[in-house]
């Protein structure tokens, strides 16, 4: 009972991080909008753009065009791709929409209503300076699932139903957008600012992304490599033994390798330290880390079928139940995935599969999160099939 309120608190604490730090994300985006934009009569891309082009033609203050356009999209967004994705868009928008007001009315002048240029009559440096600052603030969002709507939301209806890059829709749309400010002010100029400004500010939000998940990989050589795995450990990462031999000395030695967050790799390193201060050991950036702990994979595979692990050792009868699946799961013995264990639990727990066994006449089920079993099903009966295919489905 202790240990699911605690993983309740923590869920529910990285759910009030992640609005927190949408909200912040937004709040900068906003500054490089109503500073280094507006004052200088530059565009970007998507609703923000859109939005501004109206502001520049006839006045229209950008957050209601802003909130206005995206609560259309928004609208025909939950029916299509349903709450749970639209939640953290809602807010982001919304929260936007109150910085975008806020900020114009604490900086503007009390008398003109004019945006005041904070670099002079430097329009591309305005330029740089506004990209860096959105660029920022969007890598704050995508960080924490958050969105700010606009042409993210179109790119995401699109895709639900056409096979078409998120990135081209997306970009078709900034191009178009930008590329209309011309016929507001008739300034190339301010076009190819425009587009500088779509660049430098995607540089950044990747940069700050990337930076953001950046791990590095231990690889130690210690005659002390018991001691440092455990310490390690202690600390809460993962290490893998490897055997190793020595061709200068001709002997036996293990290799200890260990993956990290950049941010953490101090943390590793005074572990080492403190167990072996000689010990040898190098440290490699890596590009991508996919697994418990690190990055989800998220392409998808088409039609890819749930796996199911059967635990058995009888060939007909796995076969057997692959007909009365009705095809519905990619059905795998234990053998097939490399296990020989026949505890289903152990597979669910270390495998991440959903698996079964039968058991006195019964089917007995474990399904869960990756690393945690949940659940424990005995399905008896006629239709104990039926019941395994609606619990195992999603």
């Amino acid at each position: 009972m202790r240990r699911h309120l605690i993983i309740d608190f923590r869920d529910a604490w990285a759910e009030v991080r992640d609005f927190l730090m949408i909200a912040l994300g937004t709040a900068l985006y906003c500054t490089g909008v109503v500073v280094f934009m507006l004052p200088y009569g530059l565009t970007t891309g998507g609703v923000s753009g859109l939005a501004m082009i109206t502001f520049y033609s006839t006045g229209i203050p950008v957050q209601f065009t802003y909130f206005s356009v995206n609560i259309l999209f928004l609208l025909a967004a939950v029916k299509v791709l349903g709450w749970r994705f639209c939640i953290k868009t809602i807010f982001g928008v919304s929260a936007a929409t109150f910085w975008l007001w806020l900020f114009q009315l604490v900086i503007q002048n009390p008398v003109t209503h004019q945006l005041p240029r904070i670099v002079g009559d430097e329009m591309f440096m305005a330029c740089v300076l506004g990209s860096i600052i959105e660029g920022i603030g969007l890598s704050f969002c995508f960080l924490h699932n958050g969105s700010m709507g606009g042409t993210d939301i179109i790119a995401a209806m699109v895709n639900k139903f056409r096979d078409v890059s998120l990135g081209h829709i997306m970009m078709a749309c900034d191009v178009v957008i930008i590329s209309s400010c011309y016929f507001v002010f008739h300034d190339w100029q301010r076009v190819i600012f425009g587009f500088v400004f779509l660049i430098l500010s995607s540089i950044t939000l990747d940069y700050c992304v990337r930076r953001q998940h950046q791990s590095v990989e231990f690889k130690i050589f210690s005659r002390n490599h018991a001691g440092i795995a455990q310490e390690i450990t202690r600390h809460g990462y993962g290490v893998t033994v490897l055997e190793g031999k020595g061709w200068w000395t001709q002997t036996e030695r293990k290799v200890l390798v260990c993956v990290v967050r950049e941010r953490h790799a101090k943390e590793v390193m005074c572990a080492i330290k403190k167990v072996d201060p000689y010990a040898f050991f190098s440290v490699t950036n890596v590009q991508s880390v996919y697994g418990e702990g690190f990055d989800t994979v998220k392409a998808h595979l088409k039609n890819q079928k749930p796996i199911l692990i059967f635990v058995t050792e009888d060939a007909a009868r796995l076969e057997h139940m692959h007909k009365l699946l009705d095809a519905r799961f990619d059905l795998r013995s234990t053998e097939d995935i490399g296990c020989s264990v026949k505890d289903p639990r152990y597979i669910k727990r270390l495998y991440a599969f959903n698996a079964f066994i039968e058991e006195d006449g019964a089917l007995v089920a474990v399904t869960g999160q990756y690393n945690n079993v949940e659940q424990e099903h005995r399905l008896e009966g006629a239709d104990a099939v039926k019941q395994l295919i609606e619990i195992c489905a999603h």
